[in-house]
């Protein structure tokens, strides 16, 4: 744990370096972004991630003189994701005819994201980014099924982080109009679930494809 708290305050200290350097208000870029994808992988339970999304803000400080062709930035993003296990069960015995049936529980949950990222161009519009990302759990919500039908729900966090550290990492096109395209992946360090609350090991791993704009572009045209 106290290995992930360091490497993202490596991170911080990078893109605060990184602003001392290059910080300008015409230097600051804002980018709008979305996403869709995402999943919470149980690692070894097993496990059907759900379609999740994610929205939010970057603000990007261009290349400086002691950067080079990196940028850096941070952002605020909203996240929701999740997971639906299936179990397969029968009863019966002594005479008895065997009954079978099924259940679903489906974990959704929210975060807010906190991502610190270097970018690096590749060529024409086309650059790759990676950096740290913290994790705040919002809130949970947990959906039962049984024989597909609804056997109720419960709101709350009980049993799980509430914070997750991780890494983000993907690849991103620009438009000339400032429309960018990406794909990503967002990969979590930390269980979802307490030690405590049983021995299910999870992780989340987002998968996603993003719509994004560059909205200092935009305006410019």
């Amino acid at each position: 744990m106290r290995l992930l708290i360091n490497i993202f305050c490596l991170g911080i200290l990078t893109l605060a370096t990184a602003s001392c350097c290059v910080l300008k208000m015409d230097n600051v870029t804002a980018e709008a972004t979305a996403a869709a994808g995402g999943a919470c992988v149980l690692t070894e339970d097993g496990g059907d991630p759900i379609l999740g999304i994610q929205v939010g803000n970057y603000f990007v400080l261009e290349p400086g003189a002691c950067t080079g062709d990196l940028s850096f930035g941070a952002g605020l993003l909203y996240s929701r994701r999740g997971f639906t296990d299936s179990n397969e069960y029968e009863e019966g015995g002594d005479g008895m005819e065997p009954m079978s049936y099924s259940s679903e529980t489906t974990l959704s949950t929210h975060y807010l994201d906190i991502p610190v990222i270097a970018r690096m161009p590749i060529t024409g519009g086309l650059s790759a980014y990676a950096g740290p990302q913290a994790s705040i759990l919002l809130g949970a919500k947990r959906t039962y099924e049984v024989n597909g039908q609804e056997a109720g729900s419960e709101k709350g966090t009980d049993g799980l982080n509430g914070l997750d550290l991780g890494f983000t990492v993907g690849v991103k096109y620009e438009l000339n109009n400032g429309l960018q395209l990406g794909l990503g992946l967002d990969q979590g360090l930390r269980d979802v679930y307490k030690s405590e609350y049983g021995s299910s090991k999870s992780k989340n791993q987002v998968i996603k494809a993003t719509v994004g704009l560059n909205i200092n572009k935009f305006k410019n045209r």
